[in-house]
């Protein structure tokens, strides 16, 4: 009879440890010491109103999608059931965005998405392979973090809000350089624009075959700057080539010079 008693109760243990539980009221876990307070063996959730685990949570892996196309159709498990002011979700786009792209979760609609200023995404402000943290705002997704586009070809990043041409432009003078810049939708290189790009930039040096004008005119009647070759102001050399040399020549002066554009 103790024999089936114990069998029973091992029956019964063995049910429960692969069943669900259901409690009417409030669970209150009140163990000698902390490993005796504690829920364990939670599987990721499957409805909205299963126990998630905290494993669960910091992976993220019911807030996540994969995402494709003009409208990035989300699906988390498990699925909500409206949208809800503070949802955070990753999507994961397998291509850049298009312009003016939505996000539809799990068939709730499709909602707009911005960047924190709350204007539009322009075509590939996110990266195809690259993840994107979305926040509902109660109307529509707003983008978390900075948005920057690649830099078009012929361009390299010379930091985070901008692109310098990757090499440099048949000399003109200062005026007509500013006027060439501004017909390709780009503008001639600031000083600090130019220097921070060819510090930052590799294979930067290479490029320089002569002084390059940047905007700047400042302090002068008739000249402007070049930089790229000239005084360093440290070592005394004259015709130095680095990053740190500059001078001053008359705006009407040919010389070469490279455009300068946001990302």
């Amino acid at each position: 009879m103790k024999r089936n008693c114990i069998a029973g109760i091992l029956w019964g243990q063995a049910l429960l440890a692969f069943a669900q539980l259901e409690i009417p009221g409030p669970l209150q876990l009140n163990g000698p010491d902390d490993s005796h307070r504690q829920v364990i063996g939670l599987a990721a959730p499957a409805a909205a109103d299963a126990a998630m685990s905290v494993d669960a949570a910091r992976s993220e892996a019911v807030s996540f999608s994969t995402a494709s196309g003009a409208l990035w159709q989300v699906n988390l498990t498990p699925a909500p059931d409206r949208y809800s002011a503070g949802m955070l979700i990753t999507v994961l786009p397998d291509a850049p965005n298009a312009a003016g792209v939505q996000v539809d979760v799990n068939g709730l609609g499709a909602r707009e998405v911005v960047k924190t200023d709350g204007s539009p995404l322009d075509t590939a402000e996110v990266r195809g392979g690259m993840p994107a943290r979305l926040l509902y705002d109660g109307n529509r997704f707003v983008l978390m973090g900075s948005a920057y586009r690649p830099c078009p070809p012929g361009y390299s990043p010379a930091g985070r809000a901008y692109c310098i041409a990757d090499s440099s432009r048949e000399a003109l003078n200062f005026f007509d350089a500013i006027n060439v810049c501004a017909s390709v939708n780009a503008r001639l290189c600031s000083y600090a624009e130019w220097i921070a790009g060819c510090m930052r930039t590799p294979g930067f040096l290479g490029t320089i075959v002569g002084p390059e004008w940047v905007d700047n005119a400042s302090n002068n009647t008739a000249d402007a700057k070049t930089v790229g070759v000239g005084g360093d102001g440290q070592t005394g050399t004259p015709n130095a080539t680095d990053c740190e040399s500059c001078s001053t020549t008359p705006a009407t002066n040919l010389r070469t010079y490279r455009c300068c554009r946001l990302r």
